[in-house]
């Protein structure tokens, strides 16, 4: 495999959080008393967290009896109380997650959404798989993205090298940020980023669907997506029936050594006081259960250790 960690970004990357950020923009501008937005619209002040959205609409806007603190601190409040409202996976995300973990690749996530709201977000919507790590914003801290801090404090964190690593994203703000920490880079299609018409991006980094992605983890450019999915699943299964079958044997032989402990005693004839019915050397299996229960009977041969040192097995009638 080709890398060893994929970090992604969280809006618009893993998750569809466009009705979370119409709801967030708009009940502020409601209570601003300014104008309502569509889906699309809102997606296109996304970029830089909060603070972006606020800077983003004044932008637009040119509004003057707001200011940019002001806008935040609204936009902020209704971000903290509809920040999972709609919010789902994108489709084929579930299945890239599963694919990772399987094959042991790092998962990690680097956003700008605030941090704590990141954290939140993801236990909400992804906490069925385990993150190595999750790095929010906390621009009193450290800067956002493009910045590559955070990739570096991830790589740094979790010891991978920059040619070992993956970022996926949806903007030209991941673009430059897999570029600022030196790793590779895949543009997601289905984000933001198409929403609010980007441009400059190389069209080689580009990914319609998430097979594409899983592509992109192998060395082998040959082969087509689902070629490398199916290959994956062979290996996976291949590697499972061998586990089945020492796991069985292993078992058997469990079985076998508890059965001769507790029930089927195995003895070895050490000498001739039984012949001619049982000879020297000869085998036997004794019932190690049954004169739990009942005495022998006469004529009945039975197995028992010697009263004296407890040591040596007889035989007798």
């Amino acid at each position: 495999m080709k890398y060893d960690l994929v970090i992604f970004d969280l809006d618009g990357t893993l998750l569809d959080t466009s009705k979370s950020i119409t709801k967030t923009v708009n009940s502020a501008m409601e209570e601003l008393g300014k104008k309502q937005y569509s889906i699309d619209e809102c997606v296109k002040f996304v970029g830089g967290g909060v603070s972006g959205l606020a800077r983003n609409i004044l932008g637009k806007e040119k509004y003057t009896d707001v200011t940019n603190e002001e806008m935040e601190k609204v936009i902020r409040k209704y971000y903290d109380i509809y920040f999972d409202y709609g919010v789902e996976p994108y489709e084929g995300i579930p299945e890239l997650l599963d694919f990772l973990t399987e094959n042991n690749i790092k998962k990690g996530i680097v956003t700008n959404k605030d941090h704590e709201t990141a954290l939140s977000a993801v236990e909400k919507k992804l906490s069925k798989w385990r993150f190595d790590g999750i790095f929010g914003s906390d621009e009193k801290e450290y800067p956002n993205k493009p910045n590559p801090y955070n990739v570096d404090r991830m790589a740094q964190n979790l010891d991978v090298p920059k040619d070992r690593i993956l970022f996926v994203g949806d903007m030209l703000v991941d673009v430059n940020t897999a570029k600022n920490a030196g790793v590779d880079i895949v543009y997601c299609k289905w984000g933001f980023g198409e929403v609010k018409g980007e441009t400059g991006i190389n069209e080689d980094v580009k990914v319609s669907d998430v097979q594409e992605i899983i592509k992109k983890i192998f060395k082998d450019e040959n082969l087509t997506a689902e070629e490398v999915v199916s290959r994956e699943k062979r290996k996976r299964s291949s590697l499972g029936r061998a586990f089945t079958r020492i796991t069985n044997s292993i078992l058997a032989i469990i079985l076998v050594l508890l059965i001769q402990m507790f029930y089927l005693g195995n003895y070895v004839i050490p000498t001739g006081s039984m012949e001619p019915t049982i000879a020297v050397k000869d085998r036997v299996f004794a019932n190690m259960i049954k004169y739990r229960f009942e005495a022998p009977k006469v004529g009945q041969i039975i197995a028992f250790k010697e009263p004296v040192t407890n040591k040596m097995m007889y035989t007798k009638r």
